[in-house]
């Protein structure tokens, strides 16, 4: 199997390290940040691992009641997803649907990495760049079917 390079996010939660990866959704925990990273690892490994069944898989059909135990009961305090971390005042002055227009018009929003965005003083520039890059790959075609 090929390596591959991947990017993992490593944070403390009380005694344990968690390593969680960042471009496929795995994640590991380990005593130590080491262990975190070693475990996350051999996490990735068997999830890219083809199976290897040792047995003929059986497939059945069976039934299952749809809303069974969709009943929210007994809520605690700790039901609550949001982090401590979080200030919630910031979040109680959102205002719904305020980019609802935008993105029905069809907003496409880029992030370009830092050093990208260090080369154009503004938006324009991005747009004029690109509209030249979309010109010359046009003249590129249009050459490369004269020449045949």
């Amino acid at each position: 199997m090929k390596n591959q390079t991947f990017t993992a996010s490593i944070w403390q939660e009380d005694d344990w390290f968690i390593a969680q990866c960042l471009e496929v959704d795995i994640a590991s925990q380990g005593e130590s940040e080491e262990s975190a990273l070693e475990n996350l690892i051999e996490a990735l490994e068997l999830y890219f691992e083809s199976p290897q069944p040792s047995l003929k898989p059986v497939i059945r059909k069976f039934e299952a009641k749809k809303g069974r135990y969709t009943k929210m009961t007994n809520r605690t305090e700790f039901d609550d997803e949001l982090r401590p971390e979080y200030d919630e005042t910031l979040l109680k002055n959102g205002i719904r649907g305020k980019y609802t227009k935008q993105y029905a018009a069809g907003t496409n929003i880029v992030r370009l990495d830092p050093d990208v965005a260090a080369a154009f003083p503004n938006e324009k520039a991005v747009n004029e760049a690109l509209r030249f890059v979309l010109k010359m790959m046009d003249e590129a075609k249009h050459l490369a079917r004269h020449a045949d």
